[in-house]
């Protein structure tokens, strides 16, 4: 991996674009909500490695178009002092707390899902690629409303020990 300090905004652009179709084959839209930062409309800087990134934003946006039915999925860029993150929420199926950590372990499939295809391991090497470029993955998710994964990565370079 070669991180280097970059907009997010072209991973975002890039990561619709490729889950637009899709997603419209679905009958669901992606869209993204905005930056929420400080000066409003100015880039949000990270840094990361473009190619990687792509392939942990679009497990990411892979699962949200699988498991949501009705709806869409929305995509925010937020900006924090250590990190920046890229918000992919969805109006799908969501995830119980007790299998919040579980989601994350090599080939998890949830009871729920279990019919899906797929042999679950896109959340965990999104989690792999996040964590070798220094940043990390958190979830939010309510069974019956949706999920919210956020991707956060370093604003700084981060050294390896």
């Amino acid at each position: 991996m070669h991180p280097n300090r970059q907009p997010l905004t072209g991973l975002v652009v890039d990561g619709m674009e490729s889950y637009r179709e899709k997603a419209a084959a679905k009958g669901l839209a992606i869209a993204f909500s905005g930056t929420k930062k400080a000066e409003e409309g100015a880039p949000v800087y990270a840094y990361f490695d473009k190619k990687w990134s792509m392939e942990a934003l679009g497990n990411i946006l892979d699962n949200a178009i699988k498991y949501t039915n009705t709806g869409g999925i929305t995509i925010k860029l937020c900006s924090y002092e250590l990190f920046a993150c890229v918000e992919v929420t969805d109006t799908g199926i969501g995830i119980g707390e007790e299998e919040h950590a579980a989601v994350f372990g090599r080939f998890y499939r949830g009871n729920a899902v279990a019919e899906k295809s797929g042999v679950g391991i896109g959340l965990y090497l999104a989690r792999s690629i996040m964590q070798q470029q220094g940043g990390y993955v958190r979830l939010s998710s309510t069974p019956g409303e949706g999920s919210t994964f956020g991707l956060y990565f370093p604003t700084a370079i981060v050294s390896k020990l």
